[in-house]
């Protein structure tokens, strides 16, 4: 349309939505047949968001997290669950990189977000719509893996100290929140909060913590120690597949692994002799 043109003019994006109708059009005759080639155009598109990004291109850097929320949603609706897997995992680099860049520009007394770390959150946001479609649809891995990348957005904000770590937290809390859900649709979900809480407790920020176990207000004991079990039970922190990610996103360090049972403590009537509390030196 003519109002979409000026749009483009007026932003001077021309050449980039050119370039991404043809990463569009690529994606999409790819997605059954050469699913490759879908991982390499998302690759492509966070290379140029990153570098637009780097350039507080704002105009460009949201066309690309628009194009990145299209390949998402093609690929849900095609039931393609690995493409989805690969494509949130360059979103989640993109989503990482623009966190430490906003928080490289940023005035260290800012109490607000700049331009580019509103954008931070605006992804974990679509992460989290995402995870409600997935929910919705009962694809209850993907929900797993939107849960475990919002986490790295979270912590990734938490250690450099940028001020979108809050509300990343609080689009974490609320991922499982977009309908019923049952225990095997928020199993991920629950074990993606463990992660985060023993890394809270690491750095001894128990109101993070605290934030947390609210939102386990409604789990049985008995579920908690399978989870903790589960987490418990990873020790190798390359998957044992050949992966694009390489990792396993549920490997837990010995320092996390050794605040779990402190994180397990806080739950009233909690038995410690289902997992004991560390030694005191």
């Amino acid at each position: 349309s003519d109002s979409a043109i000026e749009d483009l003019k007026e932003r001077k994006t021309w050449m980039e939505w050119k370039i991404l109708r043809q990463y569009q059009m690529l994606f999409s005759e790819s997605l059954k047949h050469m699913k490759e080639l879908c991982y390499h155009v998302a690759m492509d598109t966070r290379i140029m968001a990153e570098c637009a990004a780097n350039r507080m291109d704002l105009p460009v850097l949201d066309l690309c997290i628009k194009f990145f929320n299209t390949y998402l949603r093609a690929s849900i609706n095609s039931n393609e669950i690995r493409t989805v897997y690969n494509i949130l995992f360059q979103y989640r680099k993109l989503g990482e990189y623009i966190i430490e860049r906003g928080n490289e520009i940023s005035d260290r007394n800012a109490k607000e977000e700049n331009e580019l770390e509103v954008r931070a959150i605006k992804i974990a946001k679509f992460f989290r719509y995402y995870s409600f479609i997935c929910l919705q649809t009962k694809k209850n891995f993907l929900v797993e893996v939107i849960s475990q990348d919002i986490r790295v957005l979270c912590e990734t904000a938490f250690q450099i100290g940028s001020t979108t770590h809050d509300k990343i937290l609080s689009v974490f809390l609320t991922v499982d929140d977009g309908g019923d859900t049952n225990e095997e649709a928020t199993e991920g979900v629950r074990k993606a909060q463990m992660i985060l809480a023993t890394t809270y407790l690491i750095a001894g920020k128990t109101e993070f913590v605290e934030r947390i176990k609210n939102d386990f207000a409604q789990e049985t004991h008995k579920r908690l120690w399978h989870l903790s079990q589960e987490l418990l039970n990873v020790t190798n922190r390359e998957f044992w597949e050949v992966s694009e990610r390489g990792t396993n996103f549920t490997f837990m360090t010995p320092d996390q692994k050794a605040q779990l049972p402190i994180f397990l403590s806080k739950f009233d009537l909690w038995n410690e002799e289902l997992i004991p509390l560390p030694e005191k030196d």
